[in-house]
């Protein structure tokens, strides 16, 4: 799992033999989203959660998987991540003083 400021990457390779179709649930923190397998599709899942599913900065997370068929579940495979922090730039402070002769002095401190 790959985690940035808002967002959480979950890959995953699915594990169908020819059997029945699955559903992945993949669910974090009080949520869920369910997947649908195509048989004939991807080997290989990559899911990105971001703002829009209600991931926020520096936020931890449980994220957790199983997959579900006709015949039963798979155990869940558990995680924990926890967002960063945005970047966040101070800009130092800059204070022009005037003197209404002929000058004007920018001092930065």
């Amino acid at each position: 799992m790959s985690v940035t400021a808002v967002s959480l990457t979950v890959d995953w390779d699915r594990g169908w033999d020819g059997g029945s179709t699955q559903t992945f649930h993949l669910s974090y923190g009080n949520k869920e989203q369910l997947l649908s397998d195509n048989p004939n599709g991807n080997e290989h899942y990559t899911v990105t959660l971001g703002e829009a599913d209600g991931i926020e900065e520096s936020t931890q997370y449980t994220v957790s998987l199983y997959a579900s068929n006709s015949e039963g579940s798979s155990t869940a495979v558990t995680d924990v991540a926890t967002t960063k922090g945005k970047c966040k730039q101070t800009l130092p402070m800059i204070r022009v003083v005037y003197t209404p002769s002929l000058t004007c002095d920018i001092l930065q401190s």
